[in-house]
């Protein structure tokens, strides 16, 4: 398998869900997943494959550049539609849990999931980076185009809210 075949392999399933959850269209994700993997032939043909730096970054900047300019050219508001009803299970360790365990685990994942859906767009993208994609702050701040620092904040303040939320529903 060629070396474009081999990144297309192990990055195109993670690019679709996240610009599925940009654009909340799979068709739209798909274009542009293949949009970004096109650029990506391009700049290899054009031997400028030095100029993309960090792979996994560069290629979820791309995807999501192009997911905000259809935003934009459909006329809708620049702003996320992040849908994470659909997100996969928060990272949790393995267990060997029984039916009753595993379904009241996926309840609180469910109850999670809405709490996430309640932030503000600029929260739910860091977020979604973080928890589903596994992203460090500073793939986050280069996909997003933030300092690192800001996505710190934002991601502190994400958190802090979704926890206080959670609290006040236990009291």
């Amino acid at each position: 398998m060629t070396e474009i075949g081999e990144i297309v392999k192990s990055h195109e399933a993670p690019l679709i869900r996240y610009a599925a959850r940009i654009l909340c269209d799979r068709d739209c994700a798909l274009d542009a997943v293949q949009e970004t993997f096109i650029k990506l032939v391009r700049i290899s043909q054009a031997g400028r494959m030095d100029k993309i730096g960090k792979l996994k970054p560069w290629l979820y900047k791309v995807t999501r550049n192009y997911c905000f300019d259809q935003l934009k050219s459909a006329r809708k508001k620049f702003e996320m539609h992040l849908d994470i009803s659909n997100m996969e299970d928060l990272p949790l360790e393995e267990s060997s849990e029984g039916p009753d365990a595993a379904a009241e685990r996926e309840d609180s994942l469910q109850h999670i999931r809405g709490k996430i859906a309640e932030l503000k767009p600029s929260e739910k993208e860091v977020v979604l980076l973080k928890l589903e994609h596994g992203k460090s702050y500073k793939e986050i701040a280069y996909i997003t185009g933030l300092s690192v620092g800001n996505v710190g904040f934002i991601l502190h303040h994400a958190m802090k809210r979704l926890a206080e939320g959670l609290r006040n529903e236990l009291q």
